[in-house]
């Protein structure tokens, strides 16, 4: 490359340093990257190492399955959310929330009712379906639970409420997947004071 400088022709023969520019460039944008696409992951991973996978609700400890992880709550309210980040990379993560309503007479098929009432209000096409779930023995003798499927986009919504007490149960934005650990935790969720530690 030629320069002219005060009528003088030099010579340039310095390469122009990019390496220094592209580890910056790389360093900036590459931890980026990685919390974009495996962030919510490693979060889920450290939380459950960190308490082994036990969350805690209101002194009840219970078992969750990996890589499902405690999420804090606003004060005041009763329940226990847990959060897993999505199986597709964008998409909203899938939660579970429990807690504990009052118990009356009929209040659990109430409930069960009013929340099939919204999930057939709020269908996002006909192929959503809404359905009572049944998952094995005792969750069937426990709990009485309905489903709803969304195939595109795939979602699960379930919600399950228990059959002597106030427990109540609910998955969303859901996978299959996600259906047999929503099981494990209600096999963990004390019905009649004992917990069932199965």
């Amino acid at each position: 490359m030629t320069v002219t400088v005060d009528d003088k022709k030099t010579i340039w023969n310095k390469p122009i340093p990019l390496r220094p520019f592209v580890y910056v460039t790389l360093a900036i944008i590459a931890p980026l990257f990685l919390w974009v696409t495996v962030g919510d992951r490693a979060s889920d991973w450290i939380w459950y190492a960190q308490h082994h996978g036990v969350a805690n609700y209101e002194g009840i400890l219970i078992k969750v399955p990996f890589p499902w992880r405690q999420e804090d709550t606003l004060r005041g309210e009763h329940e226990l959310l847990l959060r897993r980040a999505s199986r597709n990379f964008g998409m909203i993560d899938e939660s579970i929330m429990i807690n504990q309503g009052k118990s009356s007479p009929n209040s659990g098929r109430e409930r069960i009712e009013r929340f099939r009432d919204v999930m057939l209000a709020s269908r996002l096409s006909r192929q959503t379906t809404v359905e009572t779930y049944s998952a094995d023995p005792f969750v069937d003798s426990n709990y009485d639970c309905i489903i709803s499927r969304t195939p595109t986009p795939e979602e699960i919504q379930l919600f399950c409420v228990s059959a002597d007490g106030p427990w109540n149960l609910i998955l969303t934005w859901g996978k299959e997947a996600s259906l047999a650990d929503a099981v494990k935790i209600l096999h963990q969720l004390p019905i009649t004071g004992k917990a069932n530690g199965s």
